[in-house]
């Protein structure tokens, strides 16, 4: 698997949890995996501890891990989906409408976001594709409601990544514009990633008290 991206460095430090996931997935062990993979058991071991390693090595792991199924890119290996939802979900809360703009490096340009609901009553409801879809829906989204001032999202949130994915689930306080919630919204967020970059959002919340908080702050 070739690297996609421009810039590509002469070595890089691989993501071990991602490196040993996808490892153990296939079910080989160290060994196994130098064997087929063509390197040292050393040389996986170096790996899998996070130190740095040669792109040309990374791609190379990433053509051993992969299968039809499941292909594994090099920039896979290296990156933090963890941490790029963090700062997904952070630009969302602080940049509200012009948050696909502030995270368009971390948008993979066939992103897809999938909104829990019915478009009639919910208007951010429904599918969004590519990255004039993510827009689309931040324009839908903030046209509605608004983010608490000086919110941190961070406290309200919490993450676990397997691989390519990263589920993040909280509560969610942003609320009809000029109507402060007394109490949030359970959310649960899937987020895939695919060459280091998200390419599938699944947004799930109680869409009944979505539809029913959009219809009263309409009537008010």
């Amino acid at each position: 698997m070739a690297w996609e991206i421009e810039s590509v460095k002469q070595a890089y430090g691989c993501n071990r949890e991602i490196l040993k996931h996808f490892r153990e997935k296939r079910g080989w062990t160290q060994s196994e995996f130098s064997r087929i993979a063509g390197y040292s058991e050393r040389l996986i071991s170096k790996a899998e501890s996070g130190r740095s390693i040669s792109s040309e090595t990374v791609c190379n792991l990433a053509e051993a891990l992969s299968t039809d199924e499941e292909p594994v890119y090099p920039e896979d290996l290296v990156c933090d989906p963890v941490e790029s939802t963090k700062r997904y979900i952070a630009a969302v809360y602080k940049h509200q409408r012009d948050f696909p703009t502030v995270v368009r490096h971390l948008l993979h340009d066939e992103i897809v976001i999938q909104m829990a609901g019915d478009p009639a009553q919910i208007p951010f409801a429904g599918r969004f594709e590519g990255i004039d879809g993510v827009q689309v829906f931040a324009d839908r989204f903030f046209a509605i409601l608004e983010s608490p001032k000086d919110h941190d999202p961070g406290k309200w949130y919490q993450y676990i990544g397997q691989g390519n994915e990263v589920v993040a689930w909280g509560e969610s306080w942003i609320h009809p514009i000029g109507q402060p919630m007394e109490k949030p919204m359970p959310v649960t967020n899937l987020f895939r990633f695919r060459r280091g970059k998200i390419v599938y959002l699944d947004d799930r919340y109680d869409t009944q008290l979505g539809a029913e908080t959009i219809f009263q702050s309409g009537k008010d």
